[in-house]
């Protein structure tokens, strides 16, 4: 029985019984019951934040991997001294008008 069930089990407890001895005892032992879970999700909840954190590290670690991974860009000068280096292709008028 999750907490959440527990305590709407408490409440129809409350609204269609009389406060009677064994209500009371009844009461009790919800309440214990509510205690164990509470403690339960709250371990569950700091185990789950640590285990959050350390991968938010280990992203972080990994994002500065593939940063550094990546080829750096050429500077922009060199590409056009590349450029200027190639041949130039000229056409004749004779294979212009072939490939028309």
């Amino acid at each position: 029985m999750s907490a959440l069930e527990t305590v709407k089990e408490l409440g129809r407890m409350a609204t269609t019984a009389t406060l009677t001895k064994d209500v009371i005892d009844l009461f009790s032992k919800k309440v214990d019951l509510l205690e164990k879970q509470v403690a339960a999700l709250e371990q569950e909840n700091s185990s789950l934040k640590g285990e959050n954190s350390n991968l938010k590290s280990k992203i972080g670690e990994l994002e500065q991997q593939l940063e550094s991974s990546r080829p750096k860009a050429e500077p922009f000068s060199t590409k056009v001294s590349l450029a200027r280096s190639l041949p130039l292709v000229t056409t004749s008028p004779a294979t212009t008008a072939a490939v028309s």
